[in-house]
């Protein structure tokens, strides 16, 4: 990786994607896979202690609200090593074993969010230089009323790839999304052995609030819980019946299954999961409910899809909101989970029929175009860009 122009950390995608990506850079383009950050700290005396924290300790506020008072408490024990006492061991680390690279461009989806290593690696190489892609890697981008991880990646970054929004920023440029590349995945039809189901893609929060953004959190995934049971109760016995329920991998604490299973018995659970791909492919129809990446797949591979949420909980920008509007009109995206299961009664099995009309075609070609751009030969499309960005 250290003998390539353009460096690739934490893409977030599968190796046969990053290697065709890799090929149609002319092999211009590396992987690097960096070391924990505290590798470079495993030495360091444990005893030591950074005097911010000491200041940090008898740190003031003229308050009498108990919240603010106990958080001031927690400051000196909550701030990371790496950035107080291990700061310059980190920084002198990433320095040497990255100081005789030929890195022109470093490009990631997910680093700046969640790679210390990479976090050091990229401000020293900006710093002589090189410069920064960040990518979009998910749904809620372009379109979430707040959204930290995208401000932060479009403000470090010399260019900011999205799926099809710009707005006010020259620095955004509309890209085709890896993740929708393998739209042409989801888009073959059932055999004649399927048995018709109905895809209902669930999701979870985690259970403490762990970032503020237009999404619920903490609490308030109790009320998301019962978004999911109400449109399942809501829903005729017979639709109900041809429902498979698909769980977030991760529970974080909610049992969600449990819950699901006591509030709808006999809803049959996708556990263990199938084939993510396979899975959407096969169905009829797809059932989201959140603002997230599943729904954005779904229709950017012409994929049937019946969305909701309280948009209380997932509040739009206002250059967004429109695009959502459209897709309201037209039966796509539901407004509460009683709405979105009458909408299913009515349809029954007739998903074709609703998926085929005018209106419902174009909403989601708007959609698409704005939030979902995708193209088959993304690879060749990136490869290009960043093969222009070593060469200015």
């Amino acid at each position: 990786s250290r003998e390539r122009d353009i460096l690739m950390v934490d893409l977030y995608m599968p190796r046969r994607k990053t290697a065709a990506l890799v090929k149609a850079s002319g092999f211009q383009a590396g992987v690097a896979i960096l070391p924990e950050a505290l590798h470079w700290l495993r030495d360091m005396p444990t005893e030591r202690r950074h005097p911010a924290r000491e200041k940090l300790a008898s740190l003031t506020i003229a308050t009498n609200d108990a919240f603010t008072v106990s958080l001031l408490k927690t400051l000196p024990h909550h701030l990371p090593l790496i950035y107080l006492e291990g700061y310059r061991i980190c920084r002198e680390g990433i320095k040497k074993d990255w100081e005789t690279a030929k890195t022109q461009v470093m490009v990631t989806a997910n680093a700046l969010e969640l790679n210390e290593a990479f976090k050091f690696l990229a401000a020293d190489k900006i710093e002589k230089g090189v410069k920064l892609v960040a990518v979009q890697h998910g749904g809620s981008y372009g379109s979430a009323l707040y959204n930290p991880n995208e401000r932060l990646e479009r403000a470090v970054a010399d260019e900011f790839w999205s799926w099809g929004w710009q707005e006010e920023d020259g620095r955004v440029r509309i890209m085709p999304g890896s993740k929708l590349g393998r739209a042409g995945a989801l888009e073959g039809k059932r055999t004649g052995e399927d048995a018709p189901y109905l895809y209902f893609v669930g999701n979870i929060i985690p259970r403490f609030h762990y970032r503020t953004w237009s999404c619920p959190t903490a609490g308030q995934t109790l009320r998301y819980l019962e978004w999911q049971i109400a449109f399942l109760k809501t829903l005729k016995a017979g639709i109900r019946r041809l429902f498979l329920y698909r769980p977030y991998p991760h529970d974080f604490g909610w049992s969600v299954k449990n819950r699901i299973g006591e509030a709808c018995p006999g809803l049959r659970i996708d556990d263990p999961p199938g084939d993510y791909d396979g899975m959407i492919q096969r169905s009829l129809l797809v059932v989201c409910d959140m603002n997230q990446t599943t729904m954005l797949e779904c229709l950017a591979a012409d994929k049937p899809v019946v969305a909701f949420w309280e948009p209380a909980l997932w509040e739009l920008r206002p250059a967004a909101a429109p695009y959502y509007q459209m897709l309201h009109e037209a039966g796509i995206l539901h407004r509460s989970p009683e709405e979105a299961a009458l909408h299913l009664n009515k349809m029954g099995l007739d998903v074709g029929t609703w998926w085929k009309k005018e209106k419902t075609r174009d909403a989601r070609k708007t959609f698409v175009e704005r939030f979902a751009r995708h193209d088959r030969d993304w690879p060749v499309v990136w490869a290009r860009r960043l093969r222009e960005l070593t060469m200015h």
